[in-house]
């Protein structure tokens, strides 16, 4: 998967920017969609290391990204929502 296409399918699905989703705001429309791309791009074979080079954090932050996706992911019935939208466009999570 290309960074750039998960960033602008996330972007899609959240109704929200590209820029928004990279930035740093903490706004829980952004970050839902930012804890998203993180395990998305991990779990298609990026390192933690370089999803956090790619998203300008730490790895520490994407495995916390990580965790939180999979946490809002069993309950959260507008992220389920999202992961519908996203396996329409062809992603697997």
């Amino acid at each position: 998967l290309s960074p750039n296409k998960v960033l602008k399918d996330l972007a899609d699905v959240f109704k929200v920017s590209q820029k928004d989703i990279a930035g740093r705001c903490r706004l829980d429309s952004f970050i839902r969609p930012r804890h998203l791309m993180a395990k998305l791009l991990y779990d298609s074979g990026y390192s933690s290391t370089e999803v956090g080079r790619l998203m300008d954090r730490d790895h520490g932050n994407v495995l916390n990204s990580i965790k939180r996706a999979n946490d809002m992911i069993a309950v959260d019935r507008r992220i389920q929502i999202a992961i519908k939208l996203l396996r329409d466009k062809g992603y697997r999570l």
